[in-house]
């Protein structure tokens, strides 16, 4: 019998039921009309499961139908349960979560904690299998759901509790993946216009005769993930291949290749030596969130584009089955092969089902602008997720014989390098990031990564801690024996241990992994945590101290927020600084939301320019003397009509005068929604800069790792001072030669926002303090772009890795010699020990005020307006061909940025954090007042889509007879073929 295959065995009797039993089972939630496919049933198959062990009676299929029936997919009471093969059994109270399509358990033990915890995030689409526990001799149901790693198994302790389970569980099987939070909501197919049909008609009756146009055509590389590990082409046979022909294989994985992209979406892949077809993926039948941008640290390439086989829910046609990993040379050749590729896939947007094409023919209403009405209450649902792998404790397990060990009874050279280890991320089987290999049982790591646009189906996220075998012992080649027995080992290991996913060719060994629910991940409760690393055989190896954050919102249509978007736009209002006084503990989140917005809508300067104004004029202020405008100004001409005499405005200069110098020293110092929106605006514009201008000199620095250490009280013993202070006098005279000679280098964009600081800034302060001009601009320019990429060039993409001990400790000198320049100072009695560097200070000043004036020396007729580079026109003109529904989401150019997604986490993070000071905007407050109004409308609106986009998937009354018919035909033909077999 194969009655555990997900097609085998209908959707439950949709009728509302309710039997009570000793299970307690429960009415069922009403399942989806798609989701149940008539053509799938097998009623020959409907028989005695043969993969029932024995002792337990063979169970009929009249009795699984039945209970079908009765329990409708519900069902609680005890059960064992483990994770895979490897974990013990855990006894628990275990029951289906209707509402969310889960299974959820309790302890018994933990009389502490009787919070349900989620032991199956989805049940949908499931399949169920029966196994058999050879050490207890009992039967257990296998449970693996849709798409996912998990595998759970479930060890009801009866005969009659084995077959409520199994039935409550198959009534799952045939129902689609959850949407958002656990949402009965499934994706609709997109709106397709009249004229968009006649194009596809058009290209279908040329593609009979001709291969679709060709729109775009580029050079990449390829990564081939053809090459495996067991490729022993030109080896006899029964001979292993050798080291050295492994790594022959390793440097033939890239290849450079030649792309065409075809108007029907057919993307083909051709070697660029001999011109021979790689790849086909056929575009059009992915999902969009296939197409995704791949780590830098997995390939080692900076701008990587990996296409996973991620389909469609209606999609029959299968093209492609294992990744494909495409590396572009710059980022523009990156984002304009994202937006081109993503063109043609399909976007998940839900709700309810959409006019067909003959309907939108028929209806007299017009499209109102580029929208359909059939988008009326569509939907997208994003998620993300955030790791940061800080560090890991391993257990060294002496006893036992490491990889690295000869096998020769010897014990390893005890000047060879120590054993590395290094944390991969994998998500659905496939690796997506990877940290530095650290030296030790106790690594290090501190790093984070970032994914965006996860498909619906992924549910697991795994962390493997590997370690990483030493160069000595894969590069042996001398003796022949000894290299084979090398490879034997540390081959068989790596393959034992491998999971997929894009990993080199190369010898390294899973220590230990952590298997992670995404949905038992609460955004709430972010924080960094310890989880038990698990090696193969279920044994705790050690832990890993990690810090997850999962994210799922709901996004409308991108109408839905465009009276949101108009009102922030009004800059002269204050409007986003009275929103960041509201919200004062999240203004990197609110910054980074704003900026984004404001970037893609071409306004990011005017909008950074507009904050500069309010912060340097002092409107924010508490002080009824910092609130003057520039029209109200000591020295304007329309300043005395706002002072009742002479005396009064005297008075007011001297008090003016006295906080004027702490003022402008103080200016841009602080953490406001300027400073943290130009921080993110500074690195996103000029990151091709500062690597441009100092990406090989830090590399240099690190590479040789210098020890430049001018504190007599930290100078290592027998270390000369003298020697040391040349070093570092060298490293920051090159450095700042770097800085000097790069004016013309400098994004135009960042040097009218300069330009305009220094003007804001001297106008108000300039008769108190005449070198706020300098200053002002060199507190964003240095203190908060050169110095920090000095300090921590890791950060900002300058270098892969920390720099090790000597060289982090030389560039932290040289950062704050730069800051001393930045701030016209020298060193005194605080930091004595460094006044041998005054001299540098003292021969750069008039330079660092010549590259001040020369930075701001820019026209005020330049557009404050990135040029958009030729290569960005293709995609572009296809974006404006798409239909309304396949533009939603779509990455803006340049930088990528998902526009309605800012909006709705801006909605999202506004109602999560201003609600205990809702209450205290009053209707004076105008635009404040109006955004919070919109924020709640546009809330509740998405509560609305999400309640009819549930309404629409229920099936109807009629549909659920005919299931109910099918049912109880299954039934008459089990009951025939049990007579039969009697």
């Amino acid at each position: 019998m194969s009655i555990g295959h997900p097609s085998t065995v209908p959707a439950f009797a949709l009728q509302n039921r309710s039997v009570s039993n000793r299970n307690r089972l429960v009415k069922a939630p009403p399942r989806t009309a798609d989701s149940f496919n008539s053509n799938s049933i097998d009623p020959v198959n409907i028989g005695q499961p043969e993969s029932f062990p024995t002792p337990v009676q063979a169970t009929n299929a009249r009795r699984i139908l039945e209970l079908m029936r009765s329990s409708c997919g519900r069902m609680e009471g005890r059960l064992a349960f483990r994770r895979g093969n490897v974990d013990q059994w855990t006894l628990a109270y275990c029951s289906v979560n209707e509402e969310a399509g889960s299974l959820v358990y309790e302890i018994y033990s933990n009389k502490n904690d009787m919070n349900p915890k989620t032991l199956i995030p989805d049940l949908r689409s499931c399949q169920i299998r029966t196994g058999f526990d050879g050490e207890g001799r009992m039967p257990y149901l296998d449970v693996c759901p849709h798409c996912s790693n998990l595998e759970v198994h479930l060890r009801p302790h009866t005969q009659d509790e084995f077959d409520s389970w199994f039935a409550a569980l198959l009534c799952w099987q045939p129902i689609r993946p959850k949407g958002l939070q656990n949402r009965m909501t499934k994706p609709q197919s997109p709106v397709i216009s009249e004229r968009r049909l006649a194009d596809s008609r058009r290209h279908s009756e040329v593609s009979l005769l001709k291969e679709a146009p060709i729109i775009k055509v580029g050079k990449m590389t390829f990564w081939d993930t053809s090459v495996s590990h067991s490729n022993t082409s030109g080896t006899p046979r029964g001979v292993r291949p050798q080291v050295q022909r492994m790594e022959s294989f390793a440097s033939k994985r890239w290849r450079r290749v030649s792309c065409t992209l075809r108007e029907n979406g057919e993307l083909k892949l051709y070697s660029e030596s001999d011109v021979t077809l790689v790849s086909v993926v056929q575009l059009s039948h992915l999902s969009r969130c296939a197409v995704q941008r791949l780590d830098p640290s997995v390939l080692d390439e900076e701008f990587c584009i990996a296409i996973f086989p991620q389909y469609s829910m209606t999609s029959t046609h299968i093209s492609l089955v294992r990744p494909i990993v495409l590396s572009l040379d710059t980022r523009v050749q990156y984002e304009v092969w994202v937006v081109l590729l993503r063109a043609f896939t399909i976007p998940q947007l839900y709700g309810p089902k959409q006019q067909s094409i003959q309907d939108e023919r028929s209806s007299p209403q017009p499209s109102q602008g580029l929208f359909s009405p059939t988008t009326a209450d569509m939907f997208r649902m994003e998620r993300s997720l955030n790791v940061r792998i800080m560090e890991a404790r391993i257990i060294d397990h002496s006893s036992s014989k490491a990889p690295e060990s000869s096998h020769n009874g010897k014990s390893p050279d005890p000047g060879s390098p120590s054993i590395a280890h290094y944390a991969e991320m994998q998500l659905d089987g496939e690796t997506r990031a990877r940290t530095m290999a650290k030296d030790g049982n106790n690594p290090f790591w501190r790093e984070e990564f970032d994914f965006h646009d996860l498909p619906d189906v992924t549910s697991i996220a795994t962390i493997l801690v590997k370690k990483k075998i030493p160069q000595h012992l894969q590069k042996e080649k001398n003796n022949k024996d000894e290299t084979r027995r090398i490879f034997d080992v540390l081959s068989s290991s790596a393959n034992h241990t491998s999971n997929g996913g894009y990993s080199d060719v190369n010898f390294d060994a899973t220590v230990g992994k952590v298997d992670i629910v995404l949905d038992d991940v609460d955004p709430a409760k972010e924080g960094e945590k310890w989880w038990p690393l698990v090696n193969s055989y279920g044994a705790r190896v050690g832990e890993a101290l990690l810090r997850l954050e999962a994210d799922e919102c709901v996004i409308l249509m991108a109408r839905d927020y465009q009276p949101l978007s108009e009102l922030l736009h009004r800059f002269s209002s204050g409007l986003t600084l009275q929103i960041a006084h509201m919200v004062p503990g999240d203004l990197r989140r609110l910054s980074d939301c704003l900026l984004n917005i404001f970037q893609v809508s071409g306004t990011a300067g005017d909008w950074i320019m507009a904050l500069v104004e309010e912060e340097v004029d002092g409107t924010v202020k508490e002080t009824p003397v910092s609130r003057l405008r520039f029209a109200r100004r000591m020295g304007s001409n329309e300043s005395s009509e706002n002072f009742g005499s002479t005396s009064e405005r005297e008075q007011l200069v001297r008090d003016l005068g006295k906080n004027a110098t702490l003022e402008a020293n103080l200016l841009f110092r602080g953490n406001t929604l300027l400073t943290k929106s130009l921080d993110t605006h500074m690195k996103r514009l000029g990151k091709e800069y500062l690597d441009e201008i100092l990406g090989e000199k830090l590399t240099e620095i690190a590479g040789q790792n210098p020890d430049c250490e001018v504190d007599p009280n930290r100078v290592a013993s027998g270390a000369s001072l003298d020697r040391n202070w040349k070093r570092l006098i060298k490293y920051t005279e090159e450095i700042w030669f770097c800085i000097f000679h790069s004016v013309t280098r400098c994004p135009p964009e960042l040097r009218l926002i300069f330009r305009h600081i220094r003007a804001c800034a001297e106008d108000r302060y300039g008769d108190f303090l005449r070198s706020v001009k300098y200053s002002s601009v060199s507190g964003f320019l240095f203190l908060r772009f050169f110095v920090p990429a000095v300090l921590n060039p890791k950060l900002f993409g300058l270098l892969k890795d920390h720099p090790q001990t000597q060289a982090r400790r030389t560039l932290t000198l040289i950062a704050k010699s730069l800051q001393g320049l930045a701030n016209m100072s020298t060193f005194g009695s605080k930091e004595h020990w460094m006044e041998p560097m005054n001299v540098f200070l003292t021969s750069h000043r008039q330079e660092f005020k010549t590259l001040i004036d020369n930075i701001c020396s820019i026209p005020s007729s330049a557009s404050p307006l990135p040029t958009l580079t030729p290569s960005y026109s293709t995609p572009i003109q296809i974006l404006q061909r798409l239909p309304p529904t396949s533009r939603e989401g779509f990455p803006s150019l340049p930088y990528l940025i998902d526009h309605a997604r800012n909006f709705a986490n801006l909605v999202a993070l506004w109602l999560d954090r201003s609600t205990p000071m809702a209450n205290n905007i009053r209707p004076s407050d105008g635009d404040l007042l109006k955004f919070h109004r919109l924020c709640v409308a546009i809330a509740a609106r998405t509560t609305d889509c999400l309640a009819r986009a549930e309404r629409a998937d229920r099936p109807s009354s009629a549909l659920s007879v005919r299931w109910e018919d099918l049912i109880d035909q299954l039934g008459h033909v089990a009951g025939i073929e049990a007579q039969q077999g009697a």
